[in-house]
């Protein structure tokens, strides 16, 4: 899930709070400075993995975003909402 800061000392909170509110691993968590590298991200995690781009997932909270890669690439987009266990 690659995040995106505006500026470096946004980085630490931000990966704190992705790791405790989403229960992601570490390793699952990529921190970006644009949009662009999000896209970037993706296709090395999908060619690193030698799989479909449908098999890799942009997890994201911005629903603009969600929607252009899932107009311009083949990625799967899940808008982090749905990590949420709602009425547990």
């Amino acid at each position: 899930m690659p995040a995106r800061v505006a500026a470096d000392f946004e980085e630490a909170g931000k990966r704190d709070f992705v790791l405790r509110e989403y229960g992601l691993p570490t390793d699952h968590v990529r921190i970006v400075s644009a949009k662009a590298d999000k896209l970037a991200f993706l296709e090395e995690v999908r060619s690193r993995l030698g799989v479909p781009a449908q098999r890799v997932a942009l997890v994201e909270d911005t629903v603009g975003t969600l929607y252009l890669v899932s107009e311009q690439t083949g990625f799967t987009t899940v808008h982090v909402s749905s990590l949420f266990a709602y009425g547990e």
